[in-house]
Protein backbone atom coordinates (compact mmCIF):
# COMPACT_ATOMS: atom_id res chain seq x y z
CA UNK A 1 0.00 0.00 0.00
CA UNK A 2 2.95 2.34 0.46
CA UNK A 3 3.73 2.39 -2.92
CA UNK A 4 0.19 3.05 -3.91
CA UNK A 5 -0.05 6.23 -1.62
CA UNK A 6 4.05 7.41 -3.44
CA UNK A 7 2.37 6.80 -6.56
CA UNK A 8 -0.72 9.08 -5.50
CA UNK A 9 1.28 11.46 -3.91
CA UNK A 10 4.07 12.18 -6.93
CA UNK A 11 0.59 12.03 -9.21
CA UNK A 12 -1.36 14.64 -7.54
CA UNK A 13 1.41 16.78 -6.16
CA UNK A 14 2.55 16.81 -10.36
CA UNK A 15 -0.92 18.18 -11.31
CA UNK A 16 -0.92 20.67 -8.61
CA UNK A 17 2.55 22.16 -9.99
CA UNK A 18 0.89 21.46 -14.06
CA UNK A 19 -1.99 24.35 -12.47
CA UNK A 20 -4.08 21.50 -14.57
CA UNK A 21 -6.29 21.25 -11.81
CA UNK A 22 -5.29 23.41 -8.96
CA UNK A 23 -8.29 23.01 -6.97
CA UNK A 24 -8.61 19.23 -6.21
CA UNK A 25 -5.51 17.25 -7.21
CA UNK A 26 -6.18 14.25 -5.28
CA UNK A 27 -9.08 13.89 -7.76
CA UNK A 28 -6.20 13.56 -10.74
CA UNK A 29 -4.17 11.08 -8.15
CA UNK A 30 -6.50 9.10 -6.55
CA UNK A 31 -8.79 8.22 -10.01
CA UNK A 32 -5.27 7.10 -11.97
CA UNK A 33 -4.44 4.71 -8.98
CA UNK A 34 -7.85 3.14 -8.88
CA UNK A 35 -7.61 2.71 -12.09
CA UNK A 36 -4.41 1.03 -12.00
CA UNK A 37 -5.24 -1.10 -9.08
CA UNK A 38 -8.55 -2.31 -11.36
CA UNK A 39 -6.12 -2.85 -14.46
CA UNK A 40 -3.93 -5.16 -11.98
CA UNK A 41 -6.69 -7.27 -10.51
CA UNK A 42 -8.20 -7.64 -14.16
CA UNK A 43 -4.80 -8.93 -14.84
CA UNK A 44 -4.59 -10.98 -11.39
CA UNK A 45 -7.89 -12.49 -12.02
CA UNK A 46 -6.32 -13.49 -16.06
CA UNK A 47 -3.00 -14.93 -15.20
CA UNK A 48 -3.28 -16.56 -12.13
CA UNK A 49 -6.90 -17.47 -12.06
CA UNK A 50 -7.38 -17.76 -16.02
CA UNK A 51 -10.61 -15.93 -15.60
CA UNK A 52 -11.74 -13.84 -18.63
CA UNK A 53 -13.29 -10.80 -18.04
CA UNK A 54 -17.35 -9.98 -18.87
CA UNK A 55 -18.92 -6.43 -19.19
CA UNK A 56 -20.84 -7.70 -15.53
CA UNK A 57 -17.51 -8.52 -14.48
CA UNK A 58 -15.95 -5.35 -15.07
CA UNK A 59 -18.44 -3.51 -13.38
CA UNK A 60 -18.63 -5.54 -10.11
CA UNK A 61 -14.81 -5.08 -10.06
CA UNK A 62 -14.51 -1.46 -10.97
CA UNK A 63 -17.20 -0.06 -8.33
CA UNK A 64 -15.62 -1.50 -5.44
CA UNK A 65 -12.74 -1.19 -6.40
CA UNK A 66 -12.85 3.02 -7.07
CA UNK A 67 -15.09 3.27 -4.02
CA UNK A 68 -12.35 1.93 -1.84
CA UNK A 69 -9.90 4.01 -4.01
CA UNK A 70 -12.29 7.13 -3.37
CA UNK A 71 -12.08 6.49 0.58
CA UNK A 72 -8.37 6.06 0.87
CA UNK A 73 -6.93 8.63 -1.92
CA UNK A 74 -9.83 11.56 -2.24
CA UNK A 75 -9.09 12.98 1.15
CA UNK A 76 -7.14 16.32 1.09
CA UNK A 77 -5.93 15.42 4.86
CA UNK A 78 -4.37 12.31 3.02
CA UNK A 79 -2.24 14.34 0.22
CA UNK A 80 -0.89 17.18 2.91
CA UNK A 81 0.23 13.65 5.34
CA UNK A 82 2.60 12.79 2.39
CA UNK A 83 3.50 16.04 1.47
CA UNK A 84 5.11 16.30 4.87
CA UNK A 85 6.66 12.87 4.58
CA UNK A 86 8.05 13.05 1.24
CA UNK A 87 8.05 16.80 0.54
CA UNK A 88 12.09 16.63 1.60
CA UNK A 89 13.20 13.63 -0.18
CA UNK A 90 16.55 13.68 -1.93
CA UNK A 91 16.77 14.26 -5.09
CA UNK A 92 18.26 11.09 -6.46
CA UNK A 93 15.69 8.77 -4.81
CA UNK A 94 12.81 10.71 -6.05
CA UNK A 95 14.18 10.52 -9.50
CA UNK A 96 14.38 6.38 -9.05
CA UNK A 97 11.33 5.90 -7.39
CA UNK A 98 9.77 8.57 -10.74
CA UNK A 99 11.65 5.31 -12.95
CA UNK A 100 10.16 2.60 -10.77
CA UNK A 101 6.65 4.35 -11.26
CA UNK A 102 7.02 4.87 -14.97
CA UNK A 103 8.25 1.56 -14.68
CA UNK A 104 5.02 0.24 -13.00
CA UNK A 105 2.57 2.07 -14.93
CA UNK A 106 4.15 0.51 -18.19
CA UNK A 107 4.46 -3.17 -17.20
CA UNK A 108 0.54 -2.84 -16.11
CA UNK A 109 -0.40 -1.18 -19.60
CA UNK A 110 1.76 -4.07 -21.24
CA UNK A 111 0.28 -6.90 -19.48
CA UNK A 112 -3.84 -5.39 -20.12
CA UNK A 113 -2.39 -5.17 -23.50
CA UNK A 114 -1.71 -9.03 -23.24
CA UNK A 115 -5.44 -9.62 -21.22
CA UNK A 116 -7.30 -7.99 -24.71
CA UNK A 117 -5.27 -9.85 -27.06
CA UNK A 118 -6.42 -12.67 -25.93
CA UNK A 119 -10.22 -12.11 -25.42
Amino acid sequence: MIFFNYIFYRISSAVYKSKIERQNPEASGGALISFLQLLNFIEILYFVFNIKMTKELYILSAIPIFTIGWIFFYNRKSLKKYKSKWDTEKKKSKQIKGYLIIAYMLITIILYGLVLSDM
